[in-house]
């Protein structure tokens, strides 16, 4: 019997990336096996992320839409149980002045609203009065206080981090090899400075012997995409991993990752990968930092920062250094556990009263 319905309202494509549709895809399979119904809207989607949603029922808002026009697209739908917006990119934030009235209006409009927010400045309720039932920041430094919501619930921090559900599988204690060998590198969906590419030679130069799969996300460009295939051809023991729905095999697989400071290393920290994390701009090093204090990972900083040889050289230092990966793998399991979806969809029920 179907519950509740709920729309998942979010965006995804090369500038504003994949990040934001992986959580709501991962939140909207805990929802079904629950029994709700789950629609989603999206304003700004490419061709990859629409091929991601095409088992759902997709609410398609024009991008030159504004608010209003958007209010009225949601409120159409029949069933308007709770809507959860995931719409912390910079997108929202170009058009931010409407929003505090847009989430009042359609406070008015459905029965709950959820906010899926960022971090420090990209927070829209750190920035905005948001009309919310409950504001959801499942990181590292959040900051309940910051929050600028009247009456909402705040779930802050990491323990409310949204996970695919196949990251259920991930040991409570993983194991740590003497030497690592098998490496993971995944940039996100799109990469756009070519993070990869920079991550497969550094690869080539630490050792000889490693074992690497790198990801390609459905976002990538045609040029960095022909250029990833042209390495891997002279780089014997690389795979590509091809816009996979989810990468708990390739963590689970990997001894050590390199990976872009996004919601990967949330993943990353579940299995008990250690990780070696490179941010796109000082924007995300600067938000990264307090997950970098935990211990769970070596933060590099900002990628187009880092001087010629340092990431090669960080690689075999930690290649090496089975006593630091094994902190790290401790840490990251310490941070994190499975369980955040369910909390996140126990207080959306409650909210609903479904």
């Amino acid at each position: 019997m179907t519950r509740s319905g709920f729309i998942l309202r979010t965006d995804a494509d090369h500038a504003v990336g994949m990040g934001h549709l992986s959580r709501c895809l991962s939140l909207a399979s805990g929802l079904e096996a629950r029994g709700h119904a789950v629609r989603f809207a999206v304003r700004r989607a490419d061709a990859s992320a629409l091929a991601r949603l095409d088992q759902y029922e997709v609410i398609r808002i024009p991008q030159d839409a504004g608010w209003k026009d958007e209010l009225g697209l949601l409120s159409a739908v029949r069933d308007r149980g709770c809507l959860v917006m995931d719409l912390s990119h910079t997108d929202s934030f170009a058009r931010i002045e409407g929003f505090s009235e847009h989430t009042r209006q359609l406070a008015d409009a459905f029965k709950g609203v959820v906010l899926i927010d960022g971090l420090r400045d990209n927070a829209l309720a750190e920035s905005v009065d948001v009309h919310a039932g409950m504001v959801v920041a499942p990181y590292v430094g959040a900051d309940v206080e910051r929050i600028r919501a009247v009456r909402a619930r705040r779930l802050c921090g990491p323990q409310y981090m949204i996970f695919d559900p196949g990251y259920a599988r991930a040991p409570e204690r993983r194991d740590v090899p003497e030497r690592a060998r098998r490496i993971l590198v995944t940039a996100g969906g799109a990469d756009p400075q070519g993070l990869s590419l920079a991550a497969l030679e550094a690869c080539r130069e630490a050792a000889g012997d490693l074992r690497v799969r790198l990801v390609v996300g459905g976002g990538f460009d045609t040029g960095l995409r022909k250029a990833l295939e042209t390495r891997v051809m002279d780089f014997e023991g690389c795979e590509l991993v091809l816009s996979p729905s989810s990468l708990v095999d390739e963590m689970l697989w990997a001894d050590l990752a390199v990976s872009a400071s996004g919601l990967t290393k949330y993943e990353l920290a579940l299995c008990g990968t250690p990780a070696i994390l490179l941010s796109t701009c000082r924007e995300f090093a600067e938000v990264n930092r307090p997950f970098a204090e935990t211990g769970t990972s070596l933060d590099l900083g900002v990628f187009s920062d880092l001087a010629p040889g340092r990431l090669a050289a960080a690689l075999r230092d930690m290649v090496a250094d089975r006593k630091g990966r094994l902190a790290m793998a401790r840490a990251g399991q310490r941070l994190v556990d499975p369980h955040g979806t369910n909390r996140v969809i126990d207080a959306m029920e409650a909210l609903i009263g479904a």
